[in-house]
């Protein structure tokens, strides 16, 4: 027996070398560790953070808390640090990476992780891929303890039931003092699996909080956890009542006044509903599901509502003329066992005014529908030649927006299309990507479309958001036919839709060239990256309240 124990503890040390990089124990070596690609484990969902010398603001904040931000970021300390990029990766680590020279400077595995770990060592696991560590991490600076640090807050996605905060100030420094705390479902069995994205956010009574959805398969309803961020203890946990097997989606945290604390959160869940969540109280106690606990909006195909529409991406908010603002958000779901098939049901695009003052006792809309929402529709998907380029192009409605509408929606045209990323509100556009899967259970295949259209309206823009000539203007050489049956001298009208070269994309990364040029890059399940020369657009001061 004591023979046994030694071999199996020098066993142990080699698979915990093996996971540290060590290659020495793979296959044909005697231990027959699995042989690896790389040392660096695959990254399928986790988009990557970066954590530079970001100004978040945060001087207007009162008190100490204010006063003391620009000190912090004056500091050497913080001036001089190193760039990081954060991922996880299904190694079971976070990873920090320099920014500049790609070295990695850091890695971290949860301890809810570790049950996972034996499984990278077996060659099964490329058969039998497991998801261990892949949600997105997401860092803002933080004013914790009585001094402004900067938090990092990640999800294990698809690989469990939990989230973890870590300091990251001094990246190049980073110990296990720096490890904050983690929260799973052995916390609170509300906790599902961490899918959605948690964020950050100074709220009403004083203290600093991480926002986490409590996520998918939890067996109950949605709910909405707001911990403490130093030590990850439960402020609130506020249930939505939304029933069955539901589970909420990425919340957004909103500063509607400008004083950098949070005054509501939004967030979907798996039956279709938009929730707003009142947290303008310094006594958590106090905070709730607003409109005495109905949605702002229940997302469904058709009226009246009968196949609900499942939200899965963080909604954006911004600024609605004449008064209040949009919640904007798009449907369908891409993380079950059956969600690569093209009998899905139909999804949409909403943009849903939410009109009420704090306090205000009923939403916009209790019961959804449609019939008070402006409708905009993908009128035409086309091959276009520009030069030597061959686009696949889509056009869109131009419908006029009246004060009297509720909102507007576009259903997307394609059997299975879904959106299922974060979209983005940028010099009076939305813009979004969509998912079309192939299909094939075993294929990651599949395509995409980028989508840019008018946000307070849904319609189609005047001017032309896509470079689609590449000759770094945009003109009446970007423009298209309307009708591509019929007259080929016939009215041209802007491109709403782009189709992506790289299969199916996710989020997208946008670098700015000057004042005009912008590009955006994403990467897709065809290995490479799409990118997008797109018209920057007029820069028309703050349009939205998302906290970063």
């Amino acid at each position: 027996e004591g023979n046994l124990n030694t071999v199996l503890k020098a066993i142990g040390e080699k698979r915990l070398e093996y996971l540290r990089g060590d290659r020495s124990g793979e296959a044909p070596d005697a231990l027959d560790f699995r042989t690896r690609s790389s040392i660096l484990g695959d990254i399928v969902n986790s988009d990557p953070s970066y954590v530079g010398q970001q100004n978040y603001g945060f001087e207007m904040l009162p008190g100490t808390e204010g006063s003391t931000y620009k000190t912090y970021r004056k500091s050497t300390a913080y001036k001089d640090r190193t760039p990081v990029v954060y991922v996880a990766s299904n190694d079971g680590m976070l990873h920090g990476f320099d920014a500049e020279t790609g070295a990695e400077l850091m890695a971290f595995v949860p301890n809810a992780v570790y049950p996972e770990l034996t499984y990278l060592t077996d060659d099964s696991f490329n058969a039998n891929h497991r998801l261990i560590n892949d949600g997105t991490p997401r860092a803002l600076d933080a004013y914790i303890g009585g001094s402004w640090k900067t938090v990092l807050v990640g999800t294990l996605g698809g690989g469990g039931k939990g989230v973890y905060a870590l300091n990251v100030s001094t990246p190049d420094s980073f110990d296990d003092g720096d490890v904050l705390w983690e929260f799973t479902s052995e916390d609170d069995s509300n906790m599902g699996v961490a899918i959605p994205e948690a964020t950050i956010a100074r709220m009403y009574n004083g203290e600093w909080a991480a926002i986490v959805a409590n996520g998918y398969n939890s067996g109950g309803n949605a709910t909405l956890f707001i911990l403490n961020l130093e030590t990850g203890a439960k402020m609130a946990e506020i249930a939505t009542g939304g029933g069955g097997d539901n589970g909420l989606s990425s919340p957004t945290p909103v500063d509607v006044d400008g004083d950098r604390i949070t005054d509501y959160i939004y967030a979907g869940d798996l039956m279709g509903n938009m929730w707003k969540f009142d947290v303008t109280s310094a006594d958590e106690g106090d905070w709730e599901v607003a409109f005495e606990g109905a949605p702002l909006y229940t997302a469904c195909s058709e009226d009246p509502c009968v196949n609900r529409q499942p939200i899965t991406a963080r909604p954006e908010v911004g600024i609605s003329p004449p008064a209040g603002y949009f919640v904007y958000f798009g449907t369908g779901r891409y993380f079950a066992v059956g969600d690569n098939g093209v009998g899905t049901g139909a999804n949409t695009i909403y943009a849903i005014r939410d009109k009420n003052a704090k306090g205000a006792l009923s939403p916009v809309l209790p019961t959804g529908g449609r019939t008070t929402l402006l409708e905009q529709v993908v009128e035409t998907e086309q091959l276009v030649t520009f030069g030597d380029y061959i686009e696949g192009i889509r056009t869109t409605s131009d419908n006029v927006i009246l004060d009297t509408h509720d909102g507007w929606y576009l259903d997307l045209p394609t059997s299975g299309e879904r959106q299922v990323s974060n979209t983005l509100l940028r010099s009076g556009r939305l813009i979004f990507t969509t998912v079309i899967p192939s299909g094939d259970a075993c294929s990651a295949g599949g395509e995409s479309w980028l989508m840019e259209i008018d946000a307070l309206s849904g319609s189609r823009l005047v001017e032309s958001p896509f470079d689609l000539n590449r000759d770094r203007s945009f003109d009446i050489e970007d423009f298209v036919l309307e009708d591509p049956n019929g007259d080929p001298d016939g009215k041209k009208i802007a491109a709403s839709g782009r189709k992506g070269s790289q299969g199916i994309m996710k989020g997208l990364g946008i670098v700015s060239d000057g004042d005009t040029i912008e590009y955006k890059y994403g990467s897709g399940s065809g290995g490479g990256i799409d990118t997008t020369i797109e018209n920057a657009g007029r820069q028309r001061g703050r349009q939205s309240w998302r906290e970063i």
